[in-house]
């Protein structure tokens, strides 16, 4: 479910600049940031996080089968 669940947000996503996300982990961790990269064969996903304290980016390579949810961050996909 959540490789159909991240393929539905990047099908919404696709003529977007930027795709703010909100990313919900099956662990209670959670990931905000812009939807990179989503290889659905090998099943992962990135996401560009910008650090509140250092103010860097960095890429965070998650697996889909441990995503819970996915909340876009733009009007029009709510």
């Amino acid at each position: 479910m959540s490789s159909r669940l991240v393929k539905q947000i990047a099908e919404w996503a696709k003529s977007r600049h930027t795709r703010p996300v909100v990313v919900y982990m099956k662990s209670g961790r959670s990931f905000e940031g812009n939807l990179g990269t989503i290889d659905v064969p090998n099943g992962t996903v990135e996401i560009q996080v910008k650090d509140g304290i250092s103010h860097k980016h960095w890429t965070v390579l998650v697996g889909t089968e441990s995503i819970e949810a996915v909340s876009p961050r733009w009007e029009k996909a709510a």
